[in-house]
């Protein structure tokens, strides 16, 4: 089953789907949930893989601490939760095994990267000879770790008593066939390429039986949620495609006594100016199979009636007291949620909503209230609301937003690091307490919506935005280039980062301000990026930085460094 939502920025799309999240939960559902973002430029297919990651992070994790305990032998350490934990874990990772062979965990774990945590032994016992690394990704000869020297077109290699071995025909079936659909980018350049549909084949399907190793156990039917589709790539669409239309790894979810189902969720943005034409084709191929069932959402404005009630509760006052109030509100917000909560937020910092000490309840004259002018949008208030903020936090709000609606901490930790973001992480905390960004959890900052992102972001002229690119891309090459070599990078998410703020900031801008090795680092990692995105069918993306490679590399490049 497959629900669409689409509506404007505000409306409660995200807001829709997490209320719901609780009981799918409590009915012993699994969620997942990835998110995608307008300046969101890691590896590819890396936003789906971190609905799972988040899943796996946890299930590593318990397995750790378990494994802990027992090393103590603490019986008063070790309660019935753990054991119950301790044979859940057990029935997963098994489970894993039995669907997955060593090679499929070793290259899945490129995109996923907990799996290495969760199988230490499989990542020491699979050694590659130089031979096998040459014919893994066709191109690189990378010797770092066996996460990038599997080769994931031979698993049939393995003995017949490997676990996650599948019969023969199957591999040569799921490897061959190409039928599986290629979403066109928007210039029209499709997917495919040199080797890129046994590549995209493979991965789907270590991604599909991955899915069913998770769920098959405790026939846990899985609830994936995918928000702001309209920033998706072809390939992750591609990707999702597959998940939704193949049939290998679930059992039918009207069968009575199968719970094992996938129910996908996604929502997007429908007043997008650039709505993207694969999006369309997306939503189109999968409304058009007859076995899929498809639900689409059209989420509007809220009706007057619910902003009344929307605001008698935060003012704690009877929708009597405030009908004029909550009437204007609702006009100028046009019922959108967020815009109501911005709006209303904007009218106690400029004081035309106070609160009463004499009288104990909230005041404000309607007359003022109506004067105010608002845009659809309210970029404007959200402009004055940053304008008001200390300028070492504003500008920690500005580098965050150079990454999108989220950034990893240990990000932010290696910025800090230099004296120009010196006092980032504590002006984030500010940050946290004005409602701008939030931390959702022990690793990651994100903003409270990714309309303040947007505001933040587009605050400053281009050229002032291409400095803050430029900055934190130094930075983050300069951390990379102490303490790793180029060939180790591609796995590295950081090294993607690095990658896309230096080509955001020499984007139609002339590189030379660069020294040469510099830009002979930033070519080749453009390059590697490139050959990983081929090796992942995602065309578009390899496009992209082969341009910003020859950029890098210059008229010199190929005499001077043509390795």
């Amino acid at each position: 089953s497959v629900v669409f939502i689409g509506g404007d920025p505000g409306v409660g799309k995200s807001h829709l789907v997490n209320s719901l999240k609780q009981q799918f939960l409590y009915r012993g559902w699994l969620f997942f949930e990835a998110k995608f973002g307008r300046l969101t430029q890691n590896e590819p297919l890396s936003t789906i893989s971190s609905g799972l990651e988040a899943y796996l992070r946890t299930i590593a994790k318990l397995k750790s601490n378990i494994e802990d305990v027992n090393l103590e032998n603490n019986p008063v350490a070790y309660d019935e939760r753990q054991e119950n934990q301790e044979e859940y874990v057990n029935i997963i990772v098994s489970s894993i095994l039995r669907h997955l062979s060593p090679a499929g965990i070793v290259f899945l774990s490129g995109l996923i990267p907990s799996l290495k945590a969760l199988f230490p032994e499989v990542f020491r016992s699979v050694v590659m000879d130089d031979d096998s690394v040459s014919d893994c990704d066709g191109n690189n000869g990378t010797t770092d770790g066996a996460e990038e020297t599997c080769d994931i077109g031979n698993e049939s290699d393995h003995d017949d008593s490997s676990v996650g071995n599948e019969p023969n025909e199957n591999e040569e079936r799921m490897v061959g066939d190409d039928s599986s659909t290629n979403y066109d980018d928007d210039n029209g350049n499709g997917n495919d390429c040199m080797g890129a549909g046994a590549y995209r084949n493979k991965l789907h399907y270590l991604f599909r039986q991955l899915l069913k190793a998770i769920s098959e156990p405790s026939h846990s039917p899985i609830f994936f949620y995918v928000d702001d589709l309209q920033w998706a790539d072809s390939a992750s669409l591609t990707l999702l495609s597959s998940l939704v239309l193949e049939s290998d790894h679930f059992n039918n979810a009207d069968e009575e006594e199968a719970r094992q189902c996938l129910f996908v969720v996604g929502s997007y943005r429908s007043n997008e100016e650039d709505y993207p034409e694969i999006l369309n084709q997306f939503i189109s191929e999968i409304d058009s199979v007859p076995s899929v069932r498809v639900t689409n959402i059209s989420l509007g404005g809220i009706a007057k009636s619910g902003t009344n009630s929307m605001i008698s509760d935060a003012l704690r006052l009877p929708i009597r007291l405030i009908r004029n109030f909550s009437d204007v509100v609702h006009k100028k917000s046009a019922g959108n949620p967020l815009f109501v909560k911005i709006f209303m937020t904007s009218l106690v910092e400029d004081h035309y909503l106070t609160y009463s000490l004499e009288e104990q309840r909230w005041k404000w004259d309607i007359d003022n209230v109506r004067d105010i002018s608002i845009n659809e949008n309210v970029a404007a208030i959200l402009r004055n609301k940053l304008l008001r903020l200390p300028i070492k936090v504003f500008e920690a709000l500005q580098v965050m937003s150079c990454f999108g609606v989220k950034v990893d901490q240990d990000v932010l930790s290696i910025l800090s690091g230099s004296d120009q973001f010196d006092e980032l992480i504590s002006s984030l905390g500010y940050a946290i307490q004005e409602g701008m960004i939030e931390k959702r959890n022990e690793t990651t900052y994100g903003f409270a919506h990714d309309t303040i992102q947007q505001a933040v972001y587009e605050y400053l002229p281009e050229a002032c935005m291409k400095e803050f690119h430029f900055k934190i891309g130094m930075q983050l090459v300069r951390a990379l280039r102490g303490f790793v070599t180029p060939e180790s990078l591609l796995c590295n998410s950081i090294t993607f980062l690095a990658i896309d703020q230096m080509n955001r900031a020499c984007d139609g801008t002339d590189p030379n301000r660069l020294d040469t090795r510099i830009k002979n680092t930033l070519a080749s990692l453009n390059l590697k990026a490139a050959e990983r995105a081929i090796d992942l069918a995602d065309a578009s993306s390899a496009l992209s930085h082969v341009r910003y490679g020859l950029q890098f590399a210059g008229d010199t490049g190929w005499s001077l460094c043509y390795e």
